[in-house]
């Protein structure tokens, strides 16, 4: 058996609502772990309602993002460092409806600038 229907026959009884999306498209667009795999999980712990707002900080091309919009019916407000917001919109995450590409930039704060000059520390 090749190496996908390994994948495939392994994660159809873990993720069973993964197994619904392209296994060739989630490998084209991975950055690292399977961010479907990933936020799978985490929503067998996490309840999501349709109509709720979240934010998917780090989504690389944005698959954990198509993953919650469609599959919670959640409103995702997505960002990435390395990956801009015109290339997630125009890449992997038309294919859900409810998610907004934004643009993001890193900055450093120290917890004396979050909490204020006068912390006792």
């Amino acid at each position: 058996m090749e190496w996908h229907g390994q994948v495939k026959s392994w994660a159809d009884d873990r993720y069973p609502r993964s197994r619904a999306y392209e296994l060739d498209w989630m490998m084209d667009n991975m950055m690292g772990p399977n961010a479907l795999w990933l936020m799978e999980s985490l929503t067998e712990r996490l309840h999501l309602e349709p109509g709720m707002r979240v934010l998917d900080m780090g989504c690389g091309k944005a698959l954990s993002s198509i993953f919650l919009a469609k599959e919670f019916d959640v409103q995702v407000w997505a960002t990435d460092l390395w990956i801009g917001a015109g290339e997630n919109w125009t890449g992997s995450s038309r294919r859900a409806s409810r998610i907004s590409c934004v643009r993001s930039t890193p900055r450093l704060t120290t917890s004396r600038s979050l909490l204020g000059s006068s912390t006792p520390w």
